[in-house]
């Protein structure tokens, strides 16, 4: 496992240290924003660590998909696909939680389950829908692409265009809590799982 992780983490070179650089940022705006704008800083969280989490996945498959080694890399990768994407998940989890322990502390009204099982389904289905992509279309800049201009066009019509599936919580008026956010979490976490069936059944 540990040799896993040091493979990994020269696959993924400088891009590894973005969440430690985004979780200094974001304490200082947690702590340097009014009270009132918890909401601000939990869209803010979504749209600095969902982007790094497809990323992350993409470059941390990038040998296999991406190199034209598929057949060769397949003997060592079709055992370790899902400890790749545990270890991920934990390391990226670790700055993510601080960060939502500070802003537990930071606002009184901030409820911490509701976000947590939000990010993580958030992370699920960006991460396959990536793999997915770059399974499809084998080139690592085609599902960069496609995911930064859905992630505009989230912010440009914030969450409300019919055409599009919002994994996003974009409301900043109503407080997050487990009323509205369980049926978002649930589908997330649905098309996460059947997304990964899809993305195994590509390349087995």
């Amino acid at each position: 496992m540990i040799n896993l992780l040091q493979l990994k983490s020269r696959s993924l070179g400088w891009l590894l240290y973005l969440p430690m650089a985004i979780f200094v940022a974001m304490l200082f705006f947690i702590f340097g924003i009014p009270n009132n704008n918890v909401n601000v800083v939990i869209v803010l969280l979504q749209l600095t660590f969902i982007p790094l989490v497809c990323i992350w996945t993409l470059y941390l498959f990038y040998d296999l998909l991406g190199t034209g080694n598929f057949q060769y890399m397949w003997l060592y990768y079709k055992t370790n696909i899902e400890k790749i994407l545990i270890m991920f998940f934990v390391v990226l989890f670790i700055p993510l939680i601080s960060l939502i322990i500070a802003i537990e502390f930071r606002f009184d009204e901030f409820q911490t389950l509701p976000i947590l099982m939000l990010l993580f389904t958030q992370c699920l289905i960006s991460a396959v829908v990536s793999l997915i992509l770059f399974a499809v279309f084998g080139d690592v800049s085609i599902p960069i692409t496609l995911i930064f201009l859905y992630i505009s066009a989230e912010l440009a019509t914030f969450g409300s265009s019919k055409y599009l599936y919002h994994i996003f919580f974009l409301n900043l008026q109503e407080s997050l809590n487990f009323t509205n956010t369980i049926s978002l979490a649930l589908l997330n976490l649905l098309f996460g799982l059947v997304g990964y069936k899809i993305f195994k059944l590509l390349i087995t």
